[in-house]
């Protein structure tokens, strides 16, 4: 950018910085990040706008509604998360284990460890299959596996471990 447009952005901010927070604040949560994340791309334009301001607005808005959209996906998805760790076991009679119990063994596990039981037990994925998902050598896979079935033995009672099979 020029040092004239720099000093024409240093000029927008100074006149309309806290006007363009205010307004993004009556948008969203983010005010001074959209209000900044609008000035970095009138930055990046190659020409300055004909009506500066009416456009510093009208990306603000833009991205105050994007972030609203964000935000709004992502609660989603952690309550889908949320409802689908609740119900990452199926419940049958003949096969009852202590679903609370087992819930907080397998998060106890570590993300990577839990990814790998999952895929193996409820994914019925082969040693070979998890190491392409994970990027690791079905050995690996196989010796975190089994490392993660004792942490989870330490989580659950004797019947309960004898439910999971030891592949």
């Amino acid at each position: 950018m020029q040092t004239g447009n720099a000093n024409a952005i240093a000029r927008l901010i100074e006149r309309h910085g806290s006007a363009l927070v205010l307004y993004a604040r009556g948008l969203c949560d983010c005010p001074d990040d959209v209000v900044q994340e609008a000035f970095l791309k009138l930055v990046g334009q190659t020409e300055m706008p004909d009506q500066p301001k009416a456009w510093l607005f009208r990306v603000v808005r833009n991205i105050a509604f994007n972030s609203i959209r964000s935000d709004v996906r992502r609660r989603k998805y952690e309550q889908t998360q949320k409802i689908s760790r609740q119900s990452w076991f199926e419940t049958r009679p003949e096969e009852q284990i202590e679903l609370a119990e087992a819930v907080a063994a397998l998060e106890a596990l570590k993300p990577g460890e839990r990814e790998i039981v999952v895929a193996k037990i409820w994914g019925q994925m082969t040693f070979e299959e998890i190491a392409g998902l994970t990027s690791m050598s079905a050995a690996t896979a196989y010796r975190r596996y089994v490392a993660a079935l004792k942490k989870l033995k330490t989580g659950l009672s004797g019947s309960d471990m004898q439910r999971i099979k030891d592949d």
